[in-house]
């Protein structure tokens, strides 16, 4: 695609949802003015909203989704709800012609997420979901050192996410109601994060799975009441690459003392990769027959890929806000670049990556399910392609 100047003018942002992650989209959206400016906010809390809405200076604050969608100074919508209304509302947004930034997943089945590329392509809008993960600077340059050929054939790959926010029976969080989360929590919400990285920095496809899943605890605690959690708060995976490499990964959120603990290693016939967020800005590279290396974030030592991400000088470290900045701006980039040369669709994770990991997910949840391995139906994850 030929580039073109890029369109200066302001894009209005609304944005769906006042948890947690809707602070963090605001935070980062304040950062991409004057290329955007918040102009309108919604939750079914409306106090929540209107806390938020008053800190941000956000004109319009609702209760009503629709009203933001249907703002005509709204460009853009980021949908910051709960799994179970992901579908729906992007579904509306994209009718309504506003280009679309999605919390992950995309939808609970790979159908509606399918529905919503095809939509999204058919009427030329950009629509992006938030794995944030791939926009740290040394994860940026793992993918680039895989897609030059420097770790060789992939031979194996590990990992884990752990968090520990539901290690006590009284811990409570909405993603353990299917009503609310769909057929999987672990491996829906931190799984998805893992397996995107595994594809986006080694460079390969997951095609087959064999998956395990165990609930500690089937009833907990919410205040006064027992609630019934049958989803899974322990799950464990082998995997299998195209090229024939062989993974393992484990995820859970009860895993005492871990608050975010993403670890990614990635082996090679040449060289072998590792990435832990608890230590963000390292990447470990390992080699046979010279000394182990550990490259520190830097727009100086990175390559010509990926040192654009690396926007602090070398020894200034970057975090999480930065990683979602830096996929914020390839998101908005695409988005301006849209109203000149038409439909993008690239340069950032797209609904088709997040089609994909639905794919994927539900061929784990089927694993998981009957105790098989299950080969990842290649129809499915074709739309990402």
């Amino acid at each position: 695609m030929q580039e073109t100047s890029v369109t200066k003018a302001i894009l209005g942002i609304g944005v769906i949802g006042a948890g947690y992650i809707s602070e963090v989209h605001l935070r980062q959206i304040l950062r991409l003015y004057p290329q955007a400016k918040l102009i309108a906010l919604c939750d079914t809390d409306s106090l929540r909203a209107k806390e938020l809405g008053h800190a941000f200076g956000i004109e319009q604050v609702t209760d009503s989704y629709r009203e933001v969608i249907e703002n005509p100074n709204v460009d853009v919508i980021h949908n910051c709800t709960p799994n179970h209304l992901h579908y729906s509302i992007n579904k509306e947004a994209l009718q309504a012609g506003k280009h679309l930034l999605s919390e992950k997943p995309l939808a609970t089945t790979w159908e509606e997420a399918s529905e919503l590329t095809a939509l999204a392509k058919e009427l030329g809008l950009e629509a992006g979901v938030n794995f944030c993960y791939r926009y740290y600077p040394v994860v940026q340059e793992a993918a680039a050192k895989s897609r030059r050929g420097d770790l060789g054939e992939v031979r194996m790959l590990t990992g884990s996410y752990f968090q520990d926010h539901l290690s006590r029976e009284d811990d409570y969080n909405w993603r353990l109601n299917p009503d609310l989360s769909g057929p999987s929590a672990m491996m829906a919400d931190l799984g998805s994060h893992w397996l995107d990285l595994v594809e986006f920095v080694g460079n390969h496809r997951i095609v087959e799975v064999f998956a395990d899943f165990h609930t500690a605890f089937p009833v907990r605690k919410q205040g006064t009441q027992s609630v019934s959690c049958p989803l899974e708060d322990i799950a464990t995976l082998l995997l299998r690459l195209d090229n024939g490499a062989r993974g393992s990964f484990i995820t859970s959120q009860m895993a005492v003392g871990k608050r975010c603990t993403i670890d990614l290693q990635i082996y090679g016939s040449e060289q072998s990769i590792a990435w832990n967020h608890e230590r963000s800005a390292e990447l470990w590279i390992g080699h046979r027959d010279q000394a182990n290396q550990t490259l520190i974030e830097s727009p100086l030592l990175q390559s010509e890929e990926s040192r654009r991400y690396a926007v602090l000088p070398s020894g200034h470290v970057m975090g999480y806000h930065d990683a979602m900045f830096n996929l914020f701006q390839d998101f908005y980039h695409a988005v301006q670049r849209n109203r000149d040369v038409a439909y993008v669709g690239e340069g950032y994770p797209t609904f088709n990556d997040a089609t994909k990991q639905l794919s994927i997910l539900e061929s784990i949840i089927r694993s998981a399910q009957t105790g098989h391995w299950i080969t990842v139906n290649q129809q499915l994850a074709a739309v990402a392609h």
